[in-house]
């Protein structure tokens, strides 16, 4: 349990390590990794179009064999 008076010392610690941090990334790495964060969902959107066109013809063949 936290007592009231140790609340500030957490509260400066978490802010400390927080703004730290923050203070560390460059302006760079931020674009870098939503660039890549971009590119990376264009790939799954694509491979699961495809895997789509690809696996969903298969599944209607069996579907259709199973009604019969």
């Amino acid at each position: 349990m936290m007592y009231y008076r140790e609340f500030p010392i957490a509260m400066g610690t978490a802010s400390g390590t927080f703004l730290s941090t923050f203070a560390a990334l460059e302006v760079q790495d931020i674009f870098i990794s939503a660039l890549l964060a971009i590119v990376g969902a264009i790939i799954s959107f694509l491979m699961s179009c495809l895997l789509n066109l690809v696996i969903k013809p298969k599944f209607t063949k069996h579907r259709k064999k199973r009604k019969k």
